[in-house]
């Protein structure tokens, strides 16, 4: 089954000390599934990743920043691609 795992990392202080601060960090993880994975790219420049199950589904959209960083990674690595 397809899916997404997305990672929020915040630095947060453990320990302030007379040597300093101590830093950890502070990690939550969501994961989303689907049976299907759509990937596209629409009219307003966004790049989508769309997870469907069934009748439903959920999205990930990039804004046009996100997306045009994206697309230059991958032609950067991949002269072949079709945009």
């Amino acid at each position: 089954m397809p899916g997404v795992e997305i990672i929020q990392r915040d630095a947060c202080i453990f320990n302030e000390g007379t040597n300093g601060e101590e830093l950890y960090l502070k990690i939550n993880k969501s994961q989303l599934q689907g049976e299907k994975v759509q990937v596209s790219y629409n009219s307003y420049k966004h790049l989508t990743i769309r997870l469907i199950t069934g009748d439903s589904d959920k999205l990930i959209v990039f804004d046009k920043s996100a997306s045009e960083e994206i697309i230059d990674f991958l032609k950067d690595r991949n002269r072949d691609l079709p945009f």
